[in-house]
């Protein structure tokens, strides 16, 4: 989990300039593509040596990465200047989502 971690930290700066130069959507496919291949690839040979299971879940944190980056993107854009502060916050907000949406 380690590696995928820091190549994901490495890989987001990467990601939100590829967001800015081919668009959300590029950055979505490709994060669904990485999800696929990862939990895919992982699905099919799980119980294999745990070497190969660290490096199949690069895939997936690399897309998990991506996608966030899309959606973050996508929300900026999609929020006018004068309510981006409060709302645009709230996306990444964990403890809201926790009391907003706890049984």
């Amino acid at each position: 989990m380690f590696p995928g971690a820091v190549l994901a930290a490495i890989l987001g700066r990467k990601g939100g300039k590829l967001a800015d130069q081919k668009g959300n959507g590029f950055v979505a496919y490709t994060a669904l593509l990485c999800f696929f291949l990862g939990y895919g690839i992982l699905s099919i040979l799980a119980g294999s040596s745990p070497y190969f299971i660290m490096i199949v879940l690069i895939f997936a944190y690399v897309g998990q990465t991506f996608i966030q980056i899309a959606l973050g993107n996508t929300v900026s854009r999609s929020l006018s200047k004068k309510t981006s502060r409060c709302r645009y916050g709230h996306f990444y907000d964990d403890e809201l989502h926790r009391r907003c949406y706890s049984n």
